[in-house]
């Protein structure tokens, strides 16, 4: 099935039905046949939202359905567009109408199924490689990494996930963790994290010594990544201070 834009199920195309701020489904033709080529949506009157195709498609010269555009006014022809559903739920009726006229046989220069976003569009592997060099080393604002935090806390990993994060924490150098103590330094846990946290240390018996090699690894993360003759001197004081409080508690007996 072929849908025309006189047909009576596409609506009556009249601009005073759609209100500002309220989402209208739409439909493009040439008007040589009339036959549906692009569905859309929009909150603006329709003449304005067919004038502003119009510009885009001198302005965006490689989309599909800028070149419809120009053909049909090169031919001589007009681009008509005409009201497909009122009053409609922003995203979800232009999904719909997309697929309901594909599946019909409506040959649509839509690039994806409808929505914002590019949903259903297949990328081919060059653009993949145009876009990962694109992204590639940009660095993200605070505001945009405590955004992308807030959006992913809570979420469950998806399968293999936490495989792959675990394989790429393998083998690394105790630099690589003072630099992700030093990156995490500051950062306020959630209280869920916070109650595993202290539910995993209930029940652990805190030695003298266990404190002094915290105190020691806090001392290095703030300080850095320290030299072995330093790392031998500390270990070496540590290990002194450590016999001086054993032989007191020895004496104290």
């Amino acid at each position: 099935m072929t849908w025309n834009i006189n047909d009576p199920q596409c609506g009556e195309a009249d601009n005073l039905q759609v209100a500002m701020r309220m989402c209208s489904v739409y439909a493009l033709a040439s008007s040589s046949d009339g036959l549906i080529r692009y569905v859309g949506q929009t909150v603006d009157l329709l003449e304005n939202r067919r004038k502003t195709h119009i510009r885009h498609a001198r302005k965006y010269a490689n989309r599909h359905l800028s070149c419809w555009i120009r053909k049909v006014i090169a031919d001589g022809h007009e681009v008509c567009i005409t009201l497909l559903e009122p009053h409609a739920p922003w995203n979800t009726s232009e999904i719909a109408w997309i697929a309901k006229l594909r599946g019909q046989g409506c040959d649509l220069v839509n690039a994806t199924a409808g929505g914002e976003g590019a949903l259903g569009v297949a990328w081919s592997e060059d653009r993949k490689r145009q876009m990962s060099e694109k992204i590639a080393g940009r660095k993200k604002s605070p505001e945009h990494c405590a955004a992308l935090s807030r959006a992913r806390t809570g979420k469950p990993l998806g399968d293999g996930v936490a495989e792959k994060v675990a394989a790429s924490l393998k083998g690394r150098t105790p630099k690589n963790l003072i630099a992700v103590q030093a990156a995490n330094r500051g950062m306020k846990l959630s209280a869920e994290v916070r109650g595993r946290i202290s539910a995993s240390l209930k029940g652990r018996c805190v030695t003298d010594i266990d404190v002094l090699r915290q105190n020691i690894k806090k001392a290095t993360a703030a300080r850095g990544s320290n030299s072995p003759e330093t790392i031998a001197k500390m270990s070496n004081s540590a290990k002194a201070a450590w016999k001086a409080r054993r032989e007191a508690q020895n004496v104290a007996r």
